[in-house]
């Protein structure tokens, strides 16, 4: 328990959080293939999608639900917020991935499921 009275995830215990969390991993070390990512990196990439503020941004990630963090009651921003180490790498590894209507398996969890498929 935390010093706000949080408890974290119990992985050895059964539950329907444990198990959707278990699922949704599932379904990312399947899907994320060396082909899927060049395909994520052609479409993303080109960094045509949409212009805002960062902070515009930020204020959309109150909209989503990572499932991946089924114990953190915060919203992502906060999360965001509480992870950020540098400014400049804030928008780039918190911020982006989360939009573009992609599956949870495809922008959540894991940093690198893919290196088990080379």
């Amino acid at each position: 328990m935390n010093s706000y009275g949080h408890s974290f995830r119990n992985y050895y215990g059964e539950s329907e959080r444990q198990k959707f969390v278990e699922e949704l991993y599932q379904r990312q070390h399947m899907n994320q293939t060396y082909n899927f990512a060049k395909k994520m990196r052609e479409e993303y990439g080109k960094l045509n999608k949409v212009k805002m503020s960062i902070w515009e941004c930020c204020e959309m990630l109150d909209k989503i639900v990572d499932v991946s963090d089924p114990d953190l009651e915060e919203s992502q921003i906060q999360h965001a917020l509480q992870t950020v180490v540098r400014k400049d790498y804030f928008g780039k590894a918190l911020i982006l991935p989360s939009f573009g209507g992609l599956p949870q398996w495809a922008v959540v969890g894991e940093s690198c499921p893919l290196i088990k498929h080379i």
